[in-house]
C-alpha cells in the first residue's frame, strides 16, 4: 500500500491525499482533501473518463465518518 500527497491533471492547484492499493491485477485508490462534494463528484466522473476505457476504471464518492467526501476508485492495471 502506498499513502503519498499529490496533485492530478483534474486540478494541478489541488494538492490530495491519496492511498493506493495493487493486487496484481487492480489498483484500488482512496482520494481525500476535496474542498466541497461537489468538487469530488466533479473528480470522480473526471477520473472515469480517463480511466474507463480500456482499462475499466470507475470512480465513486462516499460521505466519510468525518463529513468530508472521498473518492474512491479502481481500475485494471492493463487493457489485456
Amino acid at each position: 500500500m502506498l499513502t503519498y500527497r499529490s496533485s492530478t491533471d483534474f486540478d494541478k492547484s489541488l494538492v490530495l491525499d491519496i492511498t493506493e492499493n495493487n493486487d496484481g491485477r487492480k489498483t484500488y485508490f482512496t482520494y481525500s482533501g476535496f474542498l466541497t462534494a461537489e468538487q469530488a463528484e466533479q473528480f470522480a466522473k473526471w477520473w472515469t473518463d480517463k480511466w474507463y476505457w480500456g482499462y475499466e476504471g470507475i470512480a465513486f464518492t462516499r460521505l466519510q465518518p468525518d463529513n468530508t467526501t472521498a473518492v474512491f476508485a479502481e481500475r485494471y492495471n492493463s487493457c489485456d
